[in-house]
């Protein structure tokens, strides 16, 4: 039995088009293209043929229909997948072991960054912070801190891997991330780190830090300027914004010194482009207001804007209906504006820009047909664990500095748990992927480990929803490619940009 795996779309001047979830292709489709397409499931050439006819009459157009979608089946395993599409897709589902888990690690040469908790203490009290009570499957803020003994051995274990990873990718390069808590709170364990690094590391790297901008200033601002170290501030906005969530451990809120901390820096340092903002909002957020200010105001480029996250926490409750409306209503009318920005071929400022065409990404840079996944994870388009490492304050690795402490994948004493990475996998695979084979969105699926914990265990989350966006994504994208088929060069711009960094 064939399942047809594409997605339908049209856009705003009408005209139709398929997404094919096998090839990641976008085509224009007629009614001939599309009867053709759906014909082909359950019809061989010849049957495909004789109902075209009788619909359409024998036309060119017929004809170059079904020549077209024949070869793109055949070639490119277009539009459908069949129970041979699900035996291959699944068959290391659940058969591999360790030494499989380390090959793909190692072989395919995919780690690249490890992250750094160098504290679990943090001079804020952010009221929607996911490492604190307000999310159930995280852990939540400590007095903590790593010792140098602890991020040394994380550090040689990480840099043995690179090396192993460089002989037969001599290109490869690291990122060393530092987070927290509040990282700077720990400031003399990062320079100690650096250091280190820079005398043992056998790849290029990079330095990122993530900080909320209270001690960045003064020797220690130097210091990152010196290194060259990437570094993203949380700063959510005016003043109202960011005060009513980002407060000190009095309740004050800690906008004004975050705010100076990075005018200084921009006044010390006005040429160091390594430094960008990273925003969160909820429904009680003015986004018309931040729309404004960051058009106004002279300040580090806008790198991230997340949504506070909904899963795992009860925090959307203390919104009221209509607060929540008027915030979509917002949200609406700032698409909108995006929306006709675009179109007239005016280059986005940094808010709406951040917030909107940023996350379409996965539709402009998707996987393509000859882009493979691992075969132990050949749904959804999680990291494998272990491509990063993150490295707790007692030296316990995790996957992501976002998954909650039920999923530990080793530590520094003895390396990776490689047997335990595989059952890791096989829970994730069992709990989440049970209808990704017939899916059209798997290539490009946002579904991850961490969206999916459930404190010990893995659960399926909603993917209509994902399903939902992404055709929406769709729809917006190629509407503005219709009317001007240069508005992303910006977009394309930036990532060249950012890679060059």
């Amino acid at each position: 039995m064939k399942t047809l795996c594409v997605l339908s779309f049209e856009t705003a001047a009408g005209n139709k088009y398929i997404y094919d979830g096998n090839t990641a292709t976008v085509l224009p489709v007629d009614d001939v293209l599309m009867d053709c397409i759906m014909a082909f499931g359950e019809k061989d050439r010849d049957s495909v043929r004789h109902e075209l006819y009788e619909r359409y009459g024998n036309s060119r157009k017929v004809n170059t229909a079904i020549a077209f979608v024949e070869d793109f089946i055949k070639n490119k395993g277009a539009f459908y997948r069949d129970g041979q599409y699900e035996q291959k897709e699944r068959k290391w589902l659940h058969d591999f072991d360790g030494h499989s888990v380390q090959s793909a690690l190692e072989l395919a040469g995919f780690m690249e960054q490890i992250v750094i908790n160098v504290t679990e203490d943090c001079n804020l009290r952010c009221r929607y912070c996911f490492l604190s009570e307000t999310y159930e499957n995280t852990r939540n803020r400590t007095g903590d801190t790593m010792n140098e003994a602890v991020a040394f051995q994380a550090l040689d274990f990480f840099f043995l891997k690179m090396k192993k990873i460089a002989e037969y990718n001599p290109g490869k390069m690291c990122a060393v991330t530092f987070y927290g808590g509040e990282p700077l709170l720990n400031f003399s364990l990062i320079q100690k780190c650096i250091d280190y690094t820079k005398k043992n590391c056998p790849v290029s790297f990079i330095f990122n830090l993530t900080t909320n901008g209270i001690l960045l200033k003064g020797e220690i601002a130097d210091y990152l300027v010196e290194n060259q170290v990437f570094i993203s501030v949380s700063l959510d906005g005016t003043k109202e914004n960011h005060d009513r969530t980002r407060v000190c451990p009095d309740a004050s809120g800690s906008y004004e010194i975050v705010y100076n901390n990075i005018k200084e820096f921009q006044q010390r340092y006005p040429e160091y482009i390594r430094i960008n903002i990273l925003c969160v909002f909820d429904y009680g957020t003015d986004l018309r207001r931040n729309e404004e200010y960051f058009r106004k105001e002279k300040l580090p480029r806008i790198g991230f804007i997340n949504q506070v996250l909904p899963d795992h926490t009860d925090y959307y409750k203390q919104f009221t209906g209509e607060e929540e409306e008027a915030f979509r209503n917002a949200y609406i009318q700032m698409l909108n504006q995006f929306y006709n920005n675009k179109r007239q071929g005016r280059q986005p400022f940094g808010y709406a820009d951040m917030m909107f065409e940023t996350s379409l990404a996965l539709v402009l840079c998707r996987g393509r047909a000859e882009d493979k996944r691992l075969p132990i994870l050949p749904f959804t388009n999680t990291c494998m664990p272990g491509t990063k490492i993150s490295v707790r304050t007692d030296g316990t690795f995790d996957m992501c500095e976002k998954i909650d402490y039920h999923f530990p994948i080793g530590d520094v004493y003895q390396g990776f748990d490689y047997e335990g990475i595989a059952e890791v996998i096989k829970s994730y695979n069992q709990a989440v992927t049970g209808a990704c084979h017939t899916c059209p969105i798997s290539k490009v699926c946002t579904v991850c480990f961490a969206r999916c914990t459930e404190k010990d265990t893995f659960c399926q989350i909603d993917c209509r929803t994902q399903m939902d966006i992404f055709l929406f994504q769709l729809t917006l994208v190629y509407s503005l490619y219709e009317e001007n088929p240069d508005v992303f060069n910006y977009f394309e711009n930036k990532v060249e940009w950012t890679f060059q960094l």
